[in-house]
């Protein structure tokens, strides 16, 4: 009797040790999750702060206008945005890229590939950080890819629906949280009848005055945010008249 309980208690203890390490595991990758290593910069926080319905991002190549974009957008439709401008839960997101190639080229590696800003390990604490351009200046051979923007742990691959797989370009994914995303090409008509939590366009649109107004009128019933990353020459009529919008109300303690 004394060996089988000896027996019992040993699996009892190798059982609560791979939970205690499946644990440690978890809470190692969490701390090294995307979205807890971002920094920003003073204007991607003062555009992540903005609780306007409508926002946009007019920067050039590489400043980091569509990683700004795509972090508010992971940070709507995970439940981690730090100002509560999103239900934790069930929303609806909807991101509009030019094309299916913009969708599967720049959107979808953005959210589900490594990569989306660089990370480097710090010379005090010895753990992974945001790359810091000025500060760790000639240490550029030490850097290293940050995870997906949006970790795994929150939706399945079963779950995607494609336009075409072989090329990454999604149609829609459904989150474990119950948040569903629907990615959307520019070239097609808008789609009608829906109500949006959060809205993502991404550079130029092929029909942007169908499109604009069309995904404007998802907002209110349920106060909704929109958001639009460019470059700075966008040929986008709606794009302008967007800008002239916020030029407007520069200085206001809460725009619209």
């Amino acid at each position: 009797m004394t060996n089988k309980l000896t027996d019992i208690a040993g699996i009892i203890g190798a059982s609560k040790d791979r939970e205690l390490a499946e644990l440690l595991e978890e809470k190692r990758k969490r701390e090294t999750e995307a979205l807890r290593l971002y920094e920003p910069a003073q204007w991607q926080d003062n555009f992540h702060r903005s609780t306007a319905s409508e926002r946009v991002i007019c920067a050039a190549v590489r400043t980091g206008k569509t990683l700004a974009a795509a972090t508010e957008f992971t940070r709507a439709i995970t439940g981690q945005d730090p100002y509560g401008k999103y239900p934790k839960e069930g929303g609806l997101a909807v991101v509009v890229g030019r094309n299916w190639k913009h969708i599967g080229l720049t959107i979808y590696p953005m959210l589900f590939e490594p990569g989306a800003f660089k990370l480097i390990k710090d010379l005090q604490t010895g753990k992974l950080r945001a790359f810091r351009p000025i500060q760790d200046k000639g240490r550029e051979s030490e850097r290293i890819e940050s995870p997906p923007l949006i970790p795994e742990r929150f939706y399945s691959m079963k779950d995607f629906a494609w336009q075409d797989r072989a090329e990454h370009q999604f149609s829609s994914l459904t989150l474990k949280n119950g948040w569903k995303i629907h990615a959307f090409s520019s070239d097609a008509l808008p789609p009608k009848g829906f109500k949006a939590n959060a809205i993502w366009i991404e550079e130029d649109l092929e029909n942007d005055q169908d499109w604009v107004g069309e995904l404007q009128s998802r907002l209110p019933d349920v106060g909704g945010k929109l958001w639009w990353s460019a470059m700075p020459e966008s040929r986008n009529q709606a794009m302008i008249n967007m800008v002239d919008r916020a030029d407007a109300q520069a200085g206001r303690a809460n725009p619209d």
